[in-house]
């Protein structure tokens, strides 16, 4: 937190206001500050730049102060503290540790290498017909040698048909 309009009091009061939702008024500022020594003083201003509410509560004494004005059934919490309350930080942790209990509970089930065996290859997909691929590659390769050989028959029977009709034979 910087210093707001160069004025440790102000300061002091703005940073117990958003850090510990405690009101301080001017008179209670300046009160504590003048039994600061100049180092004390210089470490405040330290904690209160870095954001540090430890070491501010250290030397500010926050005890004293009333958080809630009024009486036990009207009494309510400071603006400054139901803020601080709704940060989110709190919220986003108790939601990830909810999630992280709620996959815990579920216990998915898990297997061991080599438990969940699963077929593959060609032989996979055509469970029912379990035919060697090889024997699939053969009969392929006999009806491409049989049309094969049937052209080579028609292309002869054209050949000789083509040289009679020229009158070549």
């Amino acid at each position: 937190m910087n210093i707001l309009n160069n004025s440790t009091i102000d300061t002091v009061i703005d940073f117990a206001n958003v850090k510990f939702g405690m009101e301080l008024t001017k008179e209670q500022v300046v009160g504590q500050l003048k039994g600061l020594s100049f180092s004390q003083t210089l470490k405040l201003l330290s904690t209160m730049k870095n954001d540090d509410g430890n070491g501010f509560s250290e030397i500010i004494d926050l005890s004293s102060v009333s958080e809630a004005y009024g009486t036990v059934a009207t009494a309510q919490p400071s603006r400054a503290t139901i803020r601080s309350q709704g940060s989110g930080v709190e919220q986003r942790r108790a939601n990830i540790s909810n999630q992280d209990a709620n996959r815990d509970a579920k216990g998915t089930q898990r297997f061991t290498a080599g438990s969940n065996k699963q077929p593959t290859g060609q032989a996979g997909p055509r469970a029912s017909n379990k035919t060697d691929p090889d024997d699939d590659q053969r009969n392929q390769n006999a009806a491409g040698v049989a049309q094969n050989s049937n052209q080579s028959a028609y292309n002869a029977q054209e050949i000789e048909r083509l040289k009679k009709a020229a009158g070549i034979a």
